[in-house]
């Protein structure tokens, strides 16, 4: 017989590992989508001062173009919802933790800054 103890211990780990907005740690990108030719590997690379052409070329297409405050303009290459078009395991959330990643380009077309971050929602 299981004790209550045993009990909330399994309930608790299955959050940990499988619940939602979790950060997945077998497969980190597991519910973060990007195009066909992003990767995180190649965002690495990028560095301040890159021409954005030649960027936009190696990483492919933002999913998300802005226009910033300070009249920077934001690409945003991935966004939340992987999961969200495939069949998963029964032991596995429909929602975990995806990671964005998004680069600033200033008036003269040149990478200004680069920032990449876990969302929980």
């Amino acid at each position: 017989m299981i004790s209550v103890l045993s009990l909330l211990s399994l309930i608790i780990a299955w959050v940990y590992f499988f619940g939602p907005d979790q950060y997945y740690i077998f497969d980190p990108y597991v519910d973060t989508q990007w195009n066909d030719k992003f990767s995180p590997e190649k965002f690495d690379l990028i560095e301040a001062r890159h021409d954005s052409t030649l960027v936009l070329e190696f990483l492919g297409q933002p999913l998300y173009r802005e226009v910033t405050y300070d009249s920077l303009t934001k690409f945003t290459f991935t966004q939340d919802g992987k999961l969200m078009d495939k069949e998963t395991p029964w032991y596995m959330s429909s929602g975990y933790a995806w990671c964005e990643f998004g680069l600033t380009i200033d008036s003269t077309g040149h990478v200004h800054s680069k920032g990449k971050g876990w969302r929980y929602d």
